[in-house]
This record gives C-alpha cells, structure tokens and sequence, in this order.
C-alpha cells in the first residue's frame, strides 16, 4: 500500500499560524535593537509610577484602565 501524503490538521495550522507571529515579533524586535523607524525609549519616572499605581490597583481588582486613563487626564 502507498502512504498518502500528511493532511493538514488544525494543530498544524495552529503552529504554523505560531511560527509567522513568533518570526513577526523576532523582526520586530531585531529591528528596533538596531535603531530601526520605531526606537523605543524608556519610560519616564511619572509613567513608571502611574504604572505602579495602576498595577497595584489592578490587582486589588480595581481596573486598570480607568486608573490610567484618569491619571493621564490630569
């Protein structure tokens, strides 16, 4: 008998789906290590402690999202 040729199975598609996101995101950040378009900079002192605030708030249950965005407004 003649062994047909492998199917695709959704767990195939799955890791190649996975395998294009992982390449995309090791381009991504390759290229910004390098001083690409999109140079990333370090946060500031007042956003890193909004991030703080907001992350312990969000922990407590309290969401982050409106914690930040009032922050923000002010």
């Amino acid at each position: 008998m003649l062994a047909s040729a492998p199917k695709w199975t959704v767990r195939g598609a799955l890791f190649l789906t996975l395998g294009g996101f992982a390449a995309f995101y090791l381009y991504t950040w390759l290229s910004t290590m390098r001083g690409g378009p999109q140079r990333a900079q370090a946060p500031t002192a007042l956003q890193s402690g909004i991030g703080f605030v907001t992350n312990f708030f969000d922990t407590l249950g309290i969401g982050s999202f409106a914690t930040m965005t009032s922050f923000y407004k002010l």
